[in-house]
């Protein structure tokens, strides 16, 4: 009966001293967190608003959560200093540019970076996608070196997005960075009226749009957005496809925000044709669009209609910038 008592007594000084272990462990992964706060944060995306083959193809980001398999590569530059931003040449030391892969609504950490929280004092963080080491410049509307601007040429293809300055101390940590398109996504569209128009204009072979800017900035320090006014023309279709009655896209790009965009469109029997200014309109049809700061953010559909009489007419319609639109959750 004694060794029965024995065992009895053995087995609950081990559970006794296994428990106290696993506090004793516990305690010191969160003493080891509380004195080695590594700076990690969230981001997600303003939803898009309902509005509105190429030689530049637009890649646009598409829904509102980054996720494993929707993943937001992103340039975020992190400061001691508000509104100013170095780029900052020692890793893991502040201040830094540095990628964060956002794969979920969680916190997520830079890349390469480990960026820890200073014991007082406040730090700063601003979002610019897409990643990359050098097509993001400090430099302002001018070209001028800035470290309170961020600048990125606008080539037709890229999908350039902003998430304005949050904060961070050890106390109260970093929250979500909230990504806005800065840019205006065109989709162009090709139809023929009838056969007749398919054989007097031949096949296509350049759509050319003209975006108002080449450049986009941002102001760190204030966190707005604006593009120069100096015009790129942007190849949105290059090649020879043949026109159809059934409506065909020709071209998907991204240019600076504005309320009408100048198109020319050149095919194998008619030449080279310049449209002129193509008004965008709201969803309603009609309704144009009151500004650049409207078209900011959205997606419009122009279709070009080839008619058999030399003459091809213009139509702009809003839509979704998501083929399946998302909404923000928890946010």
């Amino acid at each position: 009966m004694m060794r029965n008592m024995d065992k009895l007594f053995f087995f609950n000084l081990l559970a006794i001293v296994l428990l106290t272990c696993g506090c004793t462990n516990k305690q010191e992964e969160e003493d080891m967190y509380l004195s080695n706060p590594r700076i990690g944060v969230s981001a997600y995306l303003t939803a898009p608003l309902v509005t509105t083959r190429t030689a530049a193809s637009a890649n646009p980001y598409l829904g509102t959560t980054p996720s494993v398999d929707n993943m937001l590569d992103a340039s975020v530059w992190f400061s001691n200093t508000s509104g100013t931003y170095e780029a900052g040449g020692t890793p893991n030391i502040l201040p830094r540019h540095t990628e964060v892969q956002f794969n979920s609504r969680g916190t997520v950490y830079p890349e390469s970076d480990v960026l820890l929280y200073p014991p007082s004092g406040t730090v700063y963080c601003v979002g610019l996608y897409p990643y990359s080491t050098t097509e993001w410049t400090n430099t302002d509307a001018s070209g001028t070196a800035s470290n309170t601007h961020a600048s990125h040429a606008i080539d037709g293809s890229q999908d350039l997005m902003f998430a304005p300055e949050i904060e961070g101390t050890l106390a109260s940590r970093f929250g979500a960075l909230a990504f806005t398109h800065q840019l205006t996504w065109l989709k162009i569209n090709v139809i023929a009226e009838n056969n007749n128009a398919i054989s007097s204009w031949g096949n296509v072979t350049d759509i050319t749009v003209t975006s108002p800017g080449n450049r986009l900035t941002v102001d760190l320090s204030t966190g707005t957005a604006s593009c120069n006014s100096t015009p790129t023309d942007i190849k949105a279709f290059e090649g020879s496809s043949a026109l159809k009655i059934t409506s065909q896209q020709f071209g998907s790009v991204f240019c600076a925000p504005a309320t009408s965009y100048n198109i020319s469109v050149t095919t194998s029997n008619g030449g080279l044709i310049n449209l002129g200014s193509i008004a965008l309109k709201q969803t309603d049809g009609t309704t144009l669009v009151p500004d650049a700061a409207y078209a900011k953010g959205k997606m419009f559909v122009i279709t070009l209609n080839f008619k058999p009489i030399s003459m091809v007419e213009a139509t702009c319609t809003q839509t979704y910038w998501d083929d399946i639109y998302q909404t923000i959750e928890g946010y």
